[in-house]
């Protein structure tokens, strides 16, 4: 394959190019892939206020979801800290954004999400489970703070991921079944 260039004054082929020339070319190509990877894919931060980590009692909760998979934990562990819980925001905006790129499902874009992280074990991994809802769920009093969100149905609006904090990366996104 020969990639030919057309970008005004700079046009030819990759073989007719110097080696730093090349090397340019192909980190701006890089840094372009990369960046545009790293954002939000809709414009701006997917989350509504700061995430909310469940007690014990509440977080057996959330993995009882009736129109979704969860994981079905060996046991509840510890909060996880301010330092992993920002690495899961950042890491679940990255995912969506992959996802949207390769145009999968991804959350409704036209709102903010609440969320709500669990730490768990299951076959002897640490994990932390984010179960997402739109914000004005939460903030119009409809579900008080420090209550797992179990909604049945509700589509693309709500949804659930696990993430493995020694990869720093999205496990799975799952959603709602529609209404």
């Amino acid at each position: 394959m020969l990639l030919r260039l057309q970008i005004g004054p700079l046009s030819g082929t990759l073989e007719h190019m110097n080696r730093f020339t090349k090397a340019v070319v192909t980190g701006c190509m890089l840094g372009l892939c990369f960046a545009r990877s790293e954002a939000a894919p809709f414009g701006r931060s997917m989350f509504a206020g700061e995430p909310e980590v469940l007690r014990e009692d509440a977080a057996r909760t959330v993995f009882e979801q009736c129109s979704r998979p969860a994981p079905n934990p060996s046991q509840i562990l510890p909060a996880p800290s301010k330092v992993e819980l920002r690495e899961v925001d950042k890491a679940v905006e990255r995912h969506i954004a992959f996802e949207h790129a390769a145009r999968r499902p991804v959350p409704a874009s036209t709102m903010s999400y609440s969320r709500q992280y669990v730490a768990y074990e299951l076959a002897g991994r640490r994990m932390i489970y984010g179960n997402f809802f739109p914000a004005a769920y939460h903030e119009g009093g409809e579900h008080p703070a420090g209550r797992a969100v179990v909604a049945c149905d509700g589509g693309s609006q709500f949804w659930g991921i696990t993430f493995d904090p020694k990869t720093g990366r999205v496990e799975s996104l799952s959603f709602n079944g529609e209404g």
